[in-house]
């Protein structure tokens, strides 16, 4: 299901059957829970330096990882591969649309977030939310909502995000929310 792109002579290069599997197992988890099929191919590129937070998808189903041979960010690889992954397969779904008054960054990122179980590794997420909600980085959803999402502090927007949508999947079902 994956083309990958890599400099010769780097980590991602020797360790290509590892990150086959990987890519392939984050793809059966996205599939699994997205209740969603895919018969295509995205394309991922892997670059030796941290970009944003490690991670980008982009349209066509391309995403870019950060791939090194020490890890700066001490995120597991696969949580990359999930994250991003989710963003790309769910293009057909939710695309970031903030100018437009289409669907948001707390929907998109949420999204990629809830499905991954986590942010960076799988915690609980509506614990973390709980914890935020009584924080002074709390953000109202409202607030949250009408943006820009991606200038709020990332922790706190990524996990309120998912936390609402597992709110909306656990109240109304996965095919409404994809509805």
């Amino acid at each position: 299901h994956f083309q990958f792109y890599y400099m010769p002579d780097t980590a991602a290069e020797r360790d290509l059957s590892q990150l086959g599997r990987l890519a392939e197992g984050s793809l059966s988890h996205i599939s699994t829970v997205l209740d969603v099929e895919f018969d295509e191919q995205m394309s991922i590129y892997f670059v030796q330096r941290i970009f944003w937070q490690g991670g980008a998808a982009y349209g066509n189903k391309v995403q870019l990882i950060s791939y090194l041979d020490r890890n700066y960010t001490g995120i597991e690889i696969w949580s990359y591969f999930t994250h991003e992954g989710t963003h790309a397969l769910a293009q057909d779904l939710l695309q970031p649309k903030e100018e437009e008054g289409g669907p948001d960054g707390v929907l998109v990122e949420g999204l990629a977030v809830w499905t991954s179980g986590g942010h960076y590794r799988q915690e609980p997420i509506d614990t973390w939310a709980a914890v935020v909600a009584s924080s002074d980085q709390y953000l109202p959803l409202p607030e949250l909502r009408a943006g820009p999402f991606y200038d709020f502090q990332h922790e706190t927007s990524y996990l309120e995000g998912a936390s609402f949508v597992q709110f909306l999947v656990e109240q109304y079902g996965l095919d409404k929310l994809k509805e």
